[in-house]
């Protein structure tokens, strides 16, 4: 499983929902509409196709997938299931159907990198870690780009562009520039609000797989 794609995909697709109070007026405006479609949502449910690329190493993936959350819980599956991970707010499980196993932990709340293992703490935290820019109107289209630079100079990435629906007020694609020749896409197909959800949903069911090996990395 690719960390560099979990990581990416939640900060491309739930960014947006953290509005900084020292940013662009125009571009703060609209992604003040992202925000309030998220928290006016009890569960929200997104499908994606996701791309990275390092022009110096020639790395290339690609993936596809569906993800559903709810407040601080959420389940993503990658590619035709080759991969499935939940969370339940607390312990994140990371499961591989193809080899039968599945990696138990608990993500470091402490961590500067935790928003990107929760996509709900971004209503939280980083509200000014990041200046935006409205860079204008995609041609022949209703959709605008907003550019977000982070203030901490140590993060891997210097750029996230994200284009947005100015009539449906929801985001499209999201591309992160890394500083070492990365690029990460994601496009999402389709994202709406979802109904309700019981918490079980985002926890992996170990009596269904009683044959999966579990890795327990918490200790």
């Amino acid at each position: 499983m690719n960390r560099k794609y979990i990581q990416f995909f939640l900060i491309g697709l739930f960014f947006p929902f953290a509005v900084s109070a020292q940013q662009d007026p125009k571009a703060q405006e609209i992604l003040k509409k992202l925000s309030e479609f998220a928290r006016s949502s009890d569960v929200i449910y997104a499908r994606y196709d996701y791309s990275f690329k390092n022009i110096q190493t020639k790395e290339n993936f690609s993936a596809n997938g569906e993800v559903w959350i709810k407040k601080d819980k959420f389940k993503i599956l990658v590619s035709q299931k080759n991969a499935e991970i939940y969370y339940d707010g607390e312990v994140m499980w990371t499961y591989i159907p193809s080899v039968k196993e599945v990696n138990v932990s608990v993500p470091d709340s402490t961590s500067n990198d935790f928003f990107i293992n929760n996509p709900a703490e971004l209503f939280r935290y980083y509200e000014k870690e990041y200046k935006t820019r409205y860079m204008g109107d995609v041609n022949g289209t209703n959709a605008c780009k907003i550019d977000l630079y982070p203030v901490d100079l140590k993060k891997p990435y210097y750029r996230i562009r994200l284009t947005i629906d100015k009539t449906t007020n929801q985001l499209t694609e999201a591309e992160a520039a890394g500083k070492n020749g990365e690029t990460y896409l994601v496009k999402l197909k389709e994202i709406r609000p979802e109904k309700n959800l019981p918490d079980s949903f985002f926890t992996f069911d170990r009596k269904k797989h009683p044959d999966v090996e579990v890795i327990d990395l918490r200790f």
